[in-house]
């Protein structure tokens, strides 16, 4: 098993043709003999995305993980007048991109808009944010350490850090696509366009929401979805049992509280975001998914495992366990898995851990004809299918800690499997 949390900046090292072809564009025309006539390769090597990374000069933060985005390296950032890095890893897949953003107390940024949809969450410091449609009145959000909420459709915002300390701010948002698709950055980034449907400039837009707001509906998978622009605090915010059906009925035998979590519409945008917390001594069951969801913990301790779907249920069975990618984390560590890798989430720790998806692509409450391409509901490995090193290594990690693993047996989870098939019948 590889243990493994990169944090690299991007260099590109351009000579020749490859320099060429970042300047104009594309890569150079090549002739080629077929058949005795003449055929032109003009083949792409570099993304309009990449070639963004490269220009805005900021560190860029690649590989599985990131532990600690309060320790990142950060650099001057133009595009918002203060210090900032991307955190692009390997499993964003071209949908979505992670970004930092640190103000200094008593500055602000720039005025920044764009033609994608954002979020963010404070992971440090106090303010306000300010959002605005050309003309209009400044419509003000106020934030502090935990807050979270969304950058709309190409309106105007600008972030200020009214308290004594360094704001720092994790965010997500699907760039990546949206730079790739259009290929052209003045129109990106200076599109007069507004989207009033979604942002109209009405004053109770960032409303802050009562203790317990209201919760609107339930997705596909009996899931809680919010439907809000302002979240006051994601350490704090109550959560609702997740609906694991047999296996909430197990971890309340063994005396534990089972998972909850809740998903947040924000902004009318194609975002998904959820907090989610599960027990102690437990770990989460394997699936996979579209690319680009990230991942952020709140608190615990724990690892995740992540292999690709290549190796199949049983990696360390088969003989690949060496391929299986362990990431250790705790608070403001993030990953994204990618596309369609298997990932699973385990904490054999004392306390609960609680983490926030920030973003992915795709709403739960908004509909689009591509949804199934994002697979907004995964793919799972029962725990009675599972690779048996797999609470193996759990069982280890507990005792090592101090503690007792509460998986049920694989009995009695197939047991609570049938039973739950007869009730459904």
């Amino acid at each position: 098993m590889v243990s493994v949390v990169r944090n690299k900046t991007i260099g590109l090292a351009l000579t020749g043709a490859a320099l060429l072809s970042l300047v104009i564009g594309r890569a150079p025309a090549i002739a080629q003999e077929k058949g005795g006539e003449k055929t032109v390769s003009a083949m792409e090597t570099v993304t309009p995305w990449d070639k963004y990374l490269e220009s805005e000069g900021v560190p860029v933060l690649r590989g599985f993980a990131v532990q600690d985005l309060m320790k990142s390296k950060l650099g001057p950032w133009k595009r918002y007048g203060v210090d900032g890095a991307y955190v692009y890893l390997d499993g964003a897949g071209g949908m979505t991109t992670g970004f930092i953003i640190e103000i200094q107390p008593g500055k602000q940024t720039k005025p920044v808009r764009h033609l994608y949809e954002s979020r963010v969450v404070a992971l440090s410091g106090e303010g306000e944010a300010r959002f605005w449609l050309d003309g209009g009145k400044k419509i003000i959000a106020h934030w502090q350490k935990g807050t979270m909420f969304p950058f709309p459709m190409n309106v105007n915002y600008e972030i200020v850090n009214t308290g004594k300390e360094p704001a720092r701010f994790y965010g997500v948002g699907w760039a990546p696509l949206a730079i790739d698709l259009y290929r052209d950055l003045d129109f990106v980034f200076n599109n007069k366009h507004n989207f009033t449907d979604r942002f109209s400039g009405q004053s109770d837009f960032f409303k802050p929401e009562p203790a317990e707001f209201r919760v609107s509906r339930r997705d596909g998978l009996g899931y809680a979805v919010s439907v809000t622009n302002l979240i006051p605090d994601v350490n704090t915010i109550k959560l609702y049992p997740a609906g694991h059906g047999m296996m909430e009925t197990a971890w309340r035998e063994a005396g534990g509280s089972g998972t909850t979590n809740r998903h947040f519409s924000m902004a009318f945008d194609n975002l998904d975001s959820h907090v989610e917390q599960f027990m102690p001594s437990v770990y989460e069951i394997g699936h996979r998914h579209g690319a680009g969801a990230n991942v952020m913990y709140l608190s615990g301790h724990g690892y995740s495992l992540i292999w690709p779907p290549e190796l199949g249920e049983h990696p360390f069975r088969d003989g690949n366990g060496s391929k299986v990618v362990r990431v250790d984390w705790g608070p403001n560590t993030v990953f994204v898995p990618p596309l369609n890798w298997y990932h699973q989430h385990f904490n054999p720790n004392k306390e609960p851990a609680r983490f926030l998806k920030v973003g992915a692509f795709g709403s739960r409450v908004h509909i689009m004809a591509s949804k199934e391409v994002f697979q907004e509901y995964p793919v799972v490995i029962e725990y009675q299918n599972e690779d048996p090193a797999v609470r193996k290594m759990f069982e280890a990690e507990c005792a090592k800690n101090g503690v007792k693993s509460i998986m049920p047996t694989i009995e009695r989870m197939m047991q609570l499997s049938k039973e739950e098939k007869e009730k459904k019948k």
